[in-house]
């Protein structure tokens, strides 16, 4: 349990914030979103005031709050989270990194819910285009991209495209 993380590490140990960072996940799962999103944010602050702004793990609880915020239809607030996380790893050039490639995969669903295929259209093909530029390293995010991709290319009529990215 959480308490005995606490009890033994305290609150802020690093191993404490990921066990409530994945308490928070299953209240997602659970769609417990109020008590999600208060976990979720406890943890965002928390790590905000132990690390740097643009520590992985900082990216990735921002990146957690925003997909918790895509679930509860609140597309403004996780578009802003979203783009918070990919000007941090612009900066520090860690665009590599699977949190960002997520967070472009996450940021051209939001996109795509508020009408603008286009703009979905590109954050889906940056995140392609990052998964695939190192052919020796496997990119986990490249599976949702290519549904993404093949999602928006049927709706869009590009059947070609759709079929191409679902194989």
């Amino acid at each position: 349990s959480v308490r005995n993380w606490e009890k033994v590490y305290g609150k802020t140990h690093p191993t404490t914030l990921t066990t409530l960072n994945n308490i928070g996940e299953l209240a997602k799962a659970q769609f417990k979103y109020e008590q999600a999103e208060v976990i979720f944010t406890d943890v965002l602050r928390t790590r905000e005031k132990l690390l740097p702004a643009r520590d992985p793990k900082v990216l990735i609880s921002r990146n957690n709050l925003a997909g918790l915020y895509m679930a509860r239809k609140r597309y403004d607030q996780a578009a802003a989270m979203y783009l918070q996380v990919l000007r941090a790893f612009d900066r520090t050039l860690e665009t590599g990194h699977p949190a960002f490639v997520h967070a472009l995969n996450n940021l051209g669903a939001v996109c795509e819910v508020k009408g603008d295929d286009e703009m979905a259209e590109s954050f889906y093909q940056r995140a392609l285009e990052i998964c695939r530029s190192d052919p020796n390293k496997l990119c986990l995010n490249q599976a949702s991209v290519l549904n993404n991709l093949s999602v928006l290319y049927k709706k869009k009529g590009d059947l070609k495209n759709a079929v191409v990215c679902a194989e």
